[in-house]
């Protein structure tokens, strides 16, 4: 049977990424049509079963972790080396 949650979209990864490490910045956005581009290929030509749209979610949401603490070191960085 084929799976892919409707109400996954780029908006419910961010929260999902926000909600797991409280911060909130992603930089730039421009990585958000790739992402609404690859949303839109796994709900059309994907088959999913259940589990594997459930690991599919956690690794995308990995990925937005990880940019979300990237942008946090960058920031802090910055602010460290400004006097």
């Amino acid at each position: 049977m084929s799976y892919w949650p409707a109400e996954l979209t780029v908006e419910t990864l961010e929260a999902d990424a926000v909600a797991a490490t409280g911060l909130d910045d992603f930089g730039d956005r421009d990585y958000r049509e790739g992402l609404n581009v690859l949303l839109g290929d796994y709900r059309r030509h994907v088959r999913f079963d259940a589990a594997g749209a459930a690991g599919t979610r956690a690794m995308l949401t990995g990925v937005l972790v990880q940019r979300l603490k990237a942008q946090h070191s960058l920031r802090q960085t910055r602010r460290a080396r400004i006097p």
